[in-house]
């Protein structure tokens, strides 16, 4: 049996590991469904809507992003959102049309975006491996990471997957 120590090559290789996750933005995102606002859930009845929108309390969505939907078949003029929109307005911090989780990727990619990597700069990163990091971040990162690093790696330091050198 050798006394020599155990060496840590992991360590000893400087590899910085990145997770994605901490760049996931905490978002308060509800849904508003407007068919709750149609005559029988599919039609609109402009007289109907405009009174379902005065006896509606708009303060639940107070401070949060407020995703229009329709879960029916009926057709919403465009006019329709515009009033919503007005009813929303100063209340949810933001309206869309998009998926929440479309909002979610799109302002954790923005996260990534905005994040200064200078300290990464030529060193070797591994983007750790998450299944609950969509691809799309992935590419973000790799994308704002590539210019700055030595090589970027994915999975875990110990065993990662090169995906680019500096040459």
């Amino acid at each position: 049996m050798s006394d020599l120590p155990i060496r840590n090559r992991v360590a000893e290789a400087a590899i910085y590991e990145l997770n994605l996750l901490q760049f996931q933005p905490e978002l308060d995102i509800e849904t508003l469904d407007i068919s709750q606002f149609l005559h029988e859930g599919l039609i609109l009845i402009e007289k109907e809507f405009k009174a379902a929108m005065q006896q509606f309390d708009w303060s639940v969505f107070s401070k949060k992003i407020v995703c229009l939907t329709c879960t029916t078949d009926a057709i919403i003029p465009q006019w329709a959102y515009l009033i919503i929109a007005e009813k929303l307005n100063g209340i949810a911090l933001e309206i869309s049309l998009e998926k929440p989780e479309t909002i979610q990727h799109k302002k954790w990619q923005n996260a990534i975006k905005d994040e200064d990597f200078s300290t990464y700069k030529d060193q070797k990163v591994t983007l750790k491996a998450s299944a609950q990091v969509p691809e799309a971040i992935y590419l973000t990162a790799a994308l704002e990471l590539m210019p700055i690093v030595k090589s970027l790696m994915y999975g875990e330091p110990g065993l990662p997957k090169v995906v680019f050198k500096k040459k």
